[in-house]
This record gives C-alpha cells, sequence and structure tokens, in this order.
C-alpha cells in the first residue's frame, strides 16, 4: 500500500448542489455523491494538502533555451 496522507488525517469535500461539507478519512475512496443529497456534484475544498503531483509535474529534466 502506499501513503495516504497523515495517519488519522481527513479530506473535506463540499456538495455544489447543497452547500453541505463533510470529511472522509484517508484510506477510504472518495464519494461519488453527497450523503445529504445525493447529488452527484461533489469537490474537495481542502487541496493542497494530500499527495498530489503539484505545479511542477512533468518538468523534469527540462532546460530552457538561452538566446
Amino acid at each position: 500500500m502506499g501513503y495516504h496522507g497523515p495517519p488519522g488525517g481527513y479530506r473535506v469535500f463540499k456538495c455544489l448542489s447543497c452547500g453541505h461539507q463533510f470529511t472522509v478519512p484517508y484510506g477510504i475512496p472518495r464519494p461519488m455523491q453527497c450523503p445529504k443529497c445525493g447529488a452527484p456534484t461533489i469537490m474537495r475544498v481542502d487541496k493542497g494538502k494530500g499527495r498530489g503531483r503539484g505545479k511542477r509535474w512533468g518538468m523534469r529534466g527540462f532546460k530552457q533555451a538561452k538566446w
């Protein structure tokens, strides 16, 4: 198994339909719908705290040409 964030940590999601915010522990898959209204329009609101690739992904070894 890989790294799933801090031990005991949570991810925060928000429903775009009803505005309900809820937490999901690391290691549990991303929910497919809001637990309150059942809408499939949810997004993560605590971005930047997970194990994402960041903005430097794909830029390794890249050297800018000197003119």
